[in-house]
């Protein structure tokens, strides 16, 4: 079967992949992000459930929904809804796991899956990029001159369901009989008998007993949820996702991936990694100081985790994680705040500036401050999107050499050495911070050194002409401390790329509290057009990747040095709970103890808390010189003996 060809699996959104009403969660959400009172949504809830009462077809009050949005600007509702979903992702229990890890088999499969729903693409498109879905079919509000009419251009609701996805299967080649649908009420009927596998969530009358008549596969249907009419109240599916575990320990075991049972100490070790770990995700999001989409993309990309630490937090769900945290005396207050907070106070999930639809500047030519392995491959990395690249170095040899490592970069990449000649082509070296004047874009990439780094900038203010972004790629120092040191502020952002840039796809954008927006729109856009992923946070010591990284080696180091696990067991734990692909004995060995002590103490010491206390492991094989790979002198070796 060729790649056009493969089998699909639909699925309805509402209720089956998700326990809320989406059109209905977010109206309320865009309403108060409106400045709307609560009686506006209840009046317009309670007017389409007059409707649906007086026997007024599905397909008619889906219209008139989309009535309540007349006038909007369709960029500010599609924010709303990247934000609506970040908060409904941290209050927990949003995804139906059974359906949720269904769609991941088929997508482990190789087929297809697509998302099929009457809501629209602000509450389905953020749904659909985290499940990772390869399309959605949906109803399509008629849009002109970027705002909404309040009339509908495509309805996909009821038999448009079934019409969608035969379409769909035909322009793929798919064959309805190898394909799958998923649906939870009676209007999702016709797409379900227009595939060869339906499956039925939760207990619809009309669907249980179809299901019983064709031996369709039946699946335990959403705790509490019984079938309601389009304008019921969600209230039911929360009041569900908030209820604590009975037995919360057993069900952390059953959901979270860790090896063994409860009664195992190597599993209550792993579960203290695992909790804490996601205790630190939570804090984030609680504070309001990354997205749970933003911190899930910076881990996975950053670490190589399987699952975000929101989506798996997501999966188990806060009162459970806080019941069992709580069940085995740890810290569980971040999992509370998550628990217990409306929804509409979670915090807003991208920079204001950005859901405000700040104009980015302009960013052709761009300057590198420094001659190193970071320098020299962000460098790269610019020069290969087409920039025009002038590089500051303190010598002519140092230039000279930087000039080899951009070329060596853009080989790293498997650009042919043609392509690497031409594109070095782009790239001048100079020797002051003067001839860095007209840049777009200056990008510092010195080393980690507050002093250096402060004068640096200070040079750079003085040179280059207003208009200028200034960004800093410091992964430990304070931005808005290096903000302060110039006289323009509002340009300086934080643009943390990874090592190696050129591999590296992720970027950590921070800014601080004068960072202008359009600075930030800027960063954003730029990121995106390098072919790179912004994940966006405010300033905070570790920003997202080394904050909640570095505390997981730090915990695992105090476990074993306590005697509380081996070193196999800890990995073991790590890679299975918390999904990172090599254990945190590994990574210490990668990455060397020195280093990891290093970021612990900055984080110690910009974060406070006594989790963030160092661990008396760490320090010992430091002390000790066992520091990883790089010192031949392998921590887990090391350890092996005493375990």
């Amino acid at each position: 079967m060729n790649d056009q060809a493969r089998r699909t699996a639909f699925f309805d959104v509402d209720e089956t992949l998700i326990t809320v009403k989406s059109m209905f969660r977010f109206l309320r959400f865009h309403l108060r992000a409106q400045g709307a009172p609560d009686s506006a949504y209840e009046e317009a809830a309670a007017q389409l459930r007059r409707r649906a009462a007086e026997g007024v077809p599905r397909e008619v009050t889906n219209r008139e929904y989309y009535g309540l949005y007349a006038g909007c600007p369709a960029e500010e509702v599609a924010a709303e809804g990247r934000a609506w979903f970040a908060q409904e992702l941290a209050a927990g229990g949003l995804f139906h796991a059974p359906v949720l890890d269904a769609l991941r088999e088929h997508r482990s499969a190789g087929d297809r899956t697509v998302l099929v729903s009457g809501s629209f693409p602000a509450c389905l498109d953020p749904v659909a990029a985290h499940v990772g879905a390869d399309a959605v079919l949906c109803s399509r509000p008629e849009i002109k001159d970027g705002r909404y009419t309040g009339e509908l251009t495509v309805a996909v609701i009821g038999d448009a369901k079934a019409v969608a996805a035969e379409a769909d299967m035909r322009g793929t080649g798919a064959d309805p009989a190898d394909c799958h649908a998923y649906g939870d009420h009676a209007s999702d009927l016709p797409l379900l008998t227009a595939v060869g596998h339906a499956h039925v969530i939760g207990d619809d009358p009309v669907l249980a007993e179809r299901a019983a008549d064709s031996g369709w596969h039946r699946l335990k249907g959403i705790a509490g949820h019984t079938p309601a009419t389009a304008a019921t109240s969600t209230s039911v599916a929360v009041a569900a996702s908030a209820a604590p575990a009975g037995d919360p320990l057993g069900e952390l075991a059953r959901l979270g991936g860790l090896p063994g049972t409860p009664e195992d100490p190597a599993w209550r070790t792993g579960a203290e990694l695992l909790l804490r770990h996601l205790g630190r995700a939570a804090a984030m999001v609680a504070d309001g100081y990354a997205a749970p989409e933003d911190i899930d993309t910076a881990m996975r990309l950053g670490c190589g985790m399987r699952r975000g630490p929101l989506e798996l937090l997501a999966s188990i769900g806060p009162h459970t994680a806080q019941a069992a945290s709580e069940a085995l005396g740890l810290p569980a207050g971040a999992f509370a705040r998550l628990g217990r907070a409306p929804v509409a106070a979670a915090p807003v999930p991208v920079p204001a500036p950005l859901a405000a639809g700040a104009e980015p500047r302009t960013v052709r030519d761009v300057g590198v401050v420094g001659s190193g392995t970071m320098a020299t491959g962000i460098a790269a990395v610019f020069l290969a999107s087409g920039h025009p690249v002038r590089l500051l170095a303190r010598s002519e040899q140092r230039a000279e050499a930087a000039r080899v490592a951009v070329h060596r970069a853009l080989l790293s990449t498997r650009m042919p050495r043609d392509g690497a000649d031409r594109v070095l082509e782009g790239c001048v070296t100079v020797l002051s911070a003067e001839a860095l004047a007209g840049c777009d874009l200056v990008v510092e990439a010195i080393a980690e050194d507050l002093d250096a780094k402060l004068d640096v900038l200070t040079r750079l203010d003085r040179a280059c002409g207003p208009g200028t972004v200034l960004a800093t790629t410091t992964s430990s120092l304070p931005v808005a401390r290096l903000a302060a040191a110039v006289s323009r502020p509002a340009d300086v952002i934080g643009l943390h790329f990874f090592n190696p840039a050129p591999a590296m796809t992720l970027v950590e954008v921070v800014r601080t509290d004068t960072t202008a927006a359009e600075v930030i729109a800027t960063a954003d856009a730029l990121c995106r057009g390098l072919g790179r992923t912004p994940v966006h946070c405010t300033d905070r010591a570790g920003f997202i990747v080394n904050a909640l990284l570095f505390p997981l080696l730090n915990d695992a180091a105090r476990i074993v040095g306590e005697g509380r696990g081996t070193v196999e067991e800890v990995d073991a734990a790590v890679t299975g709970g918390c999904g990172l692909p090599h254990g945190p004995f590994r990574l210490l060995d990668v990455v060397g103890t020195d280093v990891a002590l290093a970021v612990q103490q900055g984080l110690r010491r910009g974060l406070g808390g006594s989790d963030l206390d160092v661990a008396p492991l760490l320090e010992e094989l430091v002390r000790d010189g066992v520091l990883g790979m790089k010192a031949r002198r392998s921590v887990r070796q090391h350890l092996r003996p005493a375990a």
